[in-house]
């Protein structure tokens, strides 16, 4: 007697055909260089960005590490403070206290906020640094 097994698939076969044709026909190979080259474009807009608004006022951390950067700012207001400013300014951003084990805070001050930048356009950027450096400029 057969057992009947259910499996569900992650993606239809019409996906993954599609994508095996993409493979096959070399067209993955130049998106990842495509998407390369539009990733690095906007990092490096973010970075140029962080520093002309923020100067020395903030470090910059995880600099080469994917979509995201990690600033780190010296500031006495808490981090949920500087996150609220941010989104009720219209800026996503969020602080890395949801990845401490213990809830415990920064010995020297420091708070730490995670700035993504894969889903924003190129000539976004500025203007949104701008824009937090100006909202966290009263603090």
């Amino acid at each position: 007697m057969y057992k009947t097994i259910l499996f569900e698939q992650s993606a239809s076969r019409l996906h993954q055909r599609t994508l095996e044709m993409f493979m096959r026909e070399g067209e993955l190979g130049k998106h990842i260089r495509k998407m390369r080259n539009v990733y690095k474009r906007k990092h490096d807009l973010i970075v140029q960005a962080i520093h002309l608004h923020f100067g020395d006022r903030v470090e910059i951390r995880g600099q080469h590490s994917g979509f995201h950067l990690v600033l780190r700012m010296a500031t006495k207001q808490s981090a949920t403070d500087l996150v609220t400013a941010a989104i009720e300014a219209g800026i996503q951003i969020s602080s890395t206290e949801y990845l401490w084990a213990d809830g415990s805070e920064p010995v020297d001050g420091k708070r730490e906020f995670i700035i993504g930048f894969a889903g924003i356009e190129p000539e976004r950027i500025d203007p949104g640094i701008a824009a937090l450096a100006r909202v966290w400029g009263d603090y």
